[in-house]
């Protein structure tokens, strides 16, 4: 049978094999498509072997695969266990065809099982593994994969509503999911029976029907179908009417920043729409038409809209909200919120000296007036410091302008600001200075100072009123830790960046303006930090010191105040061990801890100045820094410090390797562990043994350690199990104690064949010749975990000098024994074969029951003594095969003519008689007995007696008389030999 694989692969089948199909040659030949011409061909020939003379080693299938059923996108595992040596390689078919390995979901396992994941359709078949290497090939029987798919019809997981209100012109989308297996398609229908799309080619699973422009009631159908059926669900779309707007819209009350509404209710809405709730929507009049702000307001006509503006214009709306949706507003109100004080000082308040007896005062309003100013308070004192309830005032209409006279000279005043409205009055400015003497620059304004970096500070002002003669300015500035500075800046600049600042420090600056006339006075001081910077010192006073094998204590310090240029927010502590332990990473030893040989830690500041490090590595140096951290970033480190951890128990060995000698012994290596954490005294090797799942076998309970010394790296370990399962763990020990294990290492050992079968035993089937025995026997008390193949009878009589043995072979634990013969001792020898072979035999002799024997004795010769008148017979006893028992005598019968039998009975294999007259002719004959009785007689045997002249004559002439037939003397005989012999 030929198969294609693919287009440019096909395989061929032979089943079942022949002998004739011997060295058969079979070609495979790629012939053009278009002229059929040959492209390339190879050719191979089948060998065919007989089973009974298998090479050594020749391939074995000892479990092949079995009928599965796997769910689709399940896993599936279909085992192939084989023999043979070498180890064959395994390949998989399906339907007669190489498996793709190629594809992913396909892999195949170390004992060579199949495991197919994420199965489907396309996985079914009849399935059969091949088992080759250099000896030859064989099959697997072939077993069934079935994939079974998971298959329900389409429900819906959520159905459209039952009803959908939409208003006149509105739009609404129709929702509608349903699932099942396979996936249905969704698709809508409209009521009269239009598909709204085509079915197969509607989404799967979910479908959105958007209906715009809506402007009558329609019914829909939302269908889900597969290939299991479709189903249906239907919903109504209908078109209401939106519901009137509320009527009489009033304001009840208003103050500053609240405005309290009234309206009529909505008594009907059409359609017996239920009214949900009213809409409030509002804003302030002139603002963009879009900005409107709402308001929910449920079970009530009336309700206080708050959070206003004062002094604003708002204009107001109510809708009413039912199921539909939103009626169109109500006719708007309007109103104005009520007055409230101003809510800031006016702003830009500057002063200058006119004369020497008066000063010009010019401010803006405030941001927000809140309302109607109607008037301004200036306040002005030479006396800073006093009340400001005693400070002059002077009261000035809503006007931004005005002169305060009756001042002395060359005094230095302060004023400040206040609006009023019919609300009241509003915060005061800040205060201004001004120095009644013409021509001096007044206070520069609006001095602002921004950091720009942990060294430099941005400074910029406003020129004062009237500043036409400014030649420049002078900025003065200090900080807690130094004393004023001034710097000067020429011309007509409002802004300098001072430098050469020292980070995270609060700076106070002023500045003046000056003119020809003088210098004016200093603005009003503003304060500025510069922004932080890293430490430019390290943590002080660092010491570490030892808390065991695998944790160190580090305590420290901050940097000197001066050096630590901002908040310290955090330390980092770093450490690296002062020997070279980057191998460590490469540990097989087991050891679940995360070794450190280099780290860092972070610690925040507002915790205590120590730390423990752990996880390093015992009994070595290791060199720890502490550097500290603002939000700018971390400074210097400290110096390093050197500290030792405790000695521990030591690492674990590397490399165990573990190598079977035999079925009960194994040799054990190992590397020195990396980590020895002190002098290493020795090892210690620990077996377990494991069941079938790789779990203890005696819950827990391990072998006795085997010790090892410390210079050694190997050892061989006995009296293990045949084909059983050990976990191999070796850890080295010093004075500290056991150190760490190495990984389990899990080995197989090597296999025996089984022990001889138990209870030999047999039952007489069959008494008759055939004989039948019944052999029976339990299975061998060690199989050594491996399964008994089949049993092998062998037997043989004792009494078989030829060696003949007959072989038997069965799967079951019990044979039939036929054709055996009666009353023979049969020795019988049964053995048990697993994967490595024939185990010891079981032996057990047996004698067959006795019968009367089958066959008569044979060779039957005779023998005359003239002299003494004596006919002597003797004879072979019958066949062994003819026994059928041991023969105990002889019954013989000797025939002369007229006269009786004479019959004897005898114990041996000869008989002699008395003759009597010459020239007789006897008949002779015998049996055989045994505890059975008389087998059958022999073919008779005739003895003629001849007379003396004649046995002489015939004794040495060899020479026939024609007439004399007595034993007896007579002339006429004579007469004859005499004639005879002339």
């Amino acid at each position: 049978m030929v198969e294609a694989v693919d287009d440019t692969t096909s395989a061929l089948l032979i089943e079942p094999v022949r002998e004739r199909d011997n060295n058969t040659e079979i070609g495979c030949a790629l012939l053009d498509a278009d002229d059929g011409q040959l492209l390339a061909k190879a050719t191979a020939r089948l060998g065919v072997v007989d089973v009974r003379r298998l090479a050594p080693g020749f391939p074995k299938v000892v479990e092949g695969p079995k009928l599965r059923t796997v769910e689709k996108g399940g896993s599936a595992t279909l085992t192939c266990r084989v023999v043979g040596d070498p180890k064959p390689s395994i390949l998989w078919l399906k339907n007669a065809l190489p498996v793709n390995m190629t594809n992913r979901r396909y892999s195949i396992s170390t004992l060579g099982s199949l495991v197919i994941q994420n199965a489907d359709e396309s996985d079914e078949g009849r399935y059969e593994c091949v088992a080759r290497n250099h000896n030859g090939v064989t099959h697997s029987q072939s077993a069934h994969l079935y994939v079974k798919v998971r298959v329900f019809p389409p429900f819906f997981s959520r159905r459209p509503e039952s009803r959908y209100q939409v208003m006149p012109g509105g739009s609404v989308n129709l929702s509608c999911v349903a699932v099942g297996h396979p996936m249905p398609r969704v698709f809508w229908r409209r009521g009269s029976g239009e598909d709204l799309e085509d079915a197969f080619k509607a989404p799967y699973g979910r479908n959105v029907l958007t209906l715009t422009a809506v402007d009558k009631t329609e019914n829909y159908s939302c269908v889900a179908f597969s290939s299991l059926g479709n189903i249906e669900s239907s919903t109504t779309v209908e078109v209401k009417a939106l519901a009137y707007p509320p009527s009489n819209l009033r304001v009840l009350k208003q103050n500053s920043n609240s405005v309290e509404l009234a309206w009529d209710p909505v008594i009907a809405a059409p359609d017996n729409n239920i009214v949900l709730y009213y809409l409030i929507e509002y804003r302030p009049k002139y603002a963009d038409m879009s900005d409107f702000f709402t308001l929910k307001v449920v079970n009530q006509t009336e309700t206080n809209v708050t959070n206003l503006q004062p002094y604003t214009q708002y204009e107001f709306h109510v809708r009413s909200v039912t199921a539909v949706g939103h009626s169109r507003p109500s006719r708007p109100v309007e109103t104005t919120t009520h007055e409230a004080p101003p809510h800031g000082p006016p702003k830009n308040v500057h002063s200058r000296a006119v004369s020497v007896s008066s000063i010009m005062v010019q401010w803006e309003p405030p941001e927000k007036p809140n309302g109607f100013i109607v008037a301004y308070m200036v306040y002005y004192t030479s006396q800073p410091t006093e009340p400001f309830s005693v400070w002059s005032t002077k009261e000035v209409g809503n006007e931004r302008l005005t002169t305060v006279g009756d001042l002395q000279p060359n005094v230095v005043y302060t004023v400040r600001v206040q609006a009023r409205n019919s609300a009241g009055f509003g915060p005061v400015s800040e205060p201004v200075s001004v120095v009644t003497q013409p021509g001096i620059p007044g206070q520069p304004q609006n001095v602002k100072a921004s950091a720009i970096g942990a060294r430099r500070i941005l400074l910029t002002w406003e020129s004062p009123l009237f500043s036409s003669d400014i030649t420049g300015y002078v900025l003065r500035y200090n900080s807690t830790l130094t004393d004023h500075v001034e710097e000067e800046v020429g011309g007509s600049k409002t802004e300098r960046v001072v430098e050469n600042l020292t980070p995270n420090t609060d700076y106070s600056f002023q500045v003046y303006a000056k003119s020809q006339r003088g210098k004016g006075l200093f603005s009003r001081a503003v304060s500025q930090r510069t922004n932080p910077s890293v430490p430019s010192g390290a943590p002080e006073s660092v010491v570490v010191e030892a808390l065991s094998s695998r944790q160190l204590r580090v305590i420290w310090e901050p940097p000197l105040k001066s050096q630590q240029n901002g908040l310290i927010t955090g330390y980092r502590i770093n450490w690296e061990p002062l020997i070279n332990a980057d191998d460590d990473a490469d540990d097989e030893d087991g050891d679940d801890d995360d070794d450190s040989a280099v780290g860092t830690v972070e610690h925040s500041a507002d915790k205590q100045r120590s730390v423990v490090i752990d996880k390093l590595m015992p009994y070595t140096d290791y060199q720890i820094t502490v550097a500290a951290r603002t939000v700018k970033g971390y400074g210097p480190p400290s110096e390093p410090a050197i500290a030792r951890t405790h000695d521990d128990v030591p690492g674990a060995p590397l490399n165990l390797k573990v190598t079977p000698l035999n079925a009960s012994s194994a040799h054990v290596a190992w590397q020195e562990p990396i980590n020895k954490n002190g002098i290493l005294v020795g090892y210690s090797v620990h077996i377990e043994e494991l069941d079938h799942l790789g779990l203890p076998l005696h819950s827990g309970r391990m072998f006795p350690a085997q010790r090892v010394a410390s210079d050694k790296n190997e050892t061989v370990v006995h009296d293990l199990i045949p084909n059983a399962n050990y976990s191999f763990r070796l850890n080295a020990y010093n004075r500290k104690g056991d150190g760490l294990f190495t990984k389990a290492l899990v080995v197989s050992m090597p296999s025996l064949p089984p022990s001889e079968p138990r209870d030999l035993s047999v039952e007489l089937i069959q008494r008759e010749m055939p004989v039948k025995l019944l052999l029976k026997w339990n299975e061998p008390e060690k199989t050594y975990a491996k399964p008994v193949l089949r049993y092998r009878i062998r037997y043989a009589t004792l009494d078989n000098f030829n060696h003949t043995v007959e072989t038997q072979f069965t799967n079951l634990t019990s044979f039939i024994l036929q054709n055996l013969k009666n009353g023979r001792s049969y020795e019988f020898a049964v053995a048990a074969e697993n994967e490595q072979g024939f185990g010891l035999s079981k032996k057990l002799v047996v004698t067959t029951p006795t019968a009367a024997p089958s066959g008569a004795p044979y060779d039957v010769r005779y023998e005359i003594d003239p002299s003494a008148k004596r006919l002597q017979f003797s004879w072979e006893p019958p066949l062994l095969d003819e026994r059928n028992g041991e023969i105990t005598g002889y019954e013989t019968r000797l025939s002369i003519p007229s006269r009786n039998d004479i019959v004897r009975e005898i114990h041996e294999s000869t008989v002699s008689f008395l003759m009597g007259e010459v020239g007789v002719r006897y008949g002779f004959a015998v049996r055989a007995k045994n505890s059975r009785g008389y087998g059958p007689w022999s073919e008779p045997v005739t003895v003629e007696t001849q007379s003396d002249c004649k046995k002489w004559f015939y004794d040495y002439y060899n020479m026939h008389c024609c007439e004399c037939d007595a034993i007896q003397t007579c002339g006429k005989c004579i007469h004859c030999m005499l004639d005879n012999f002339v």
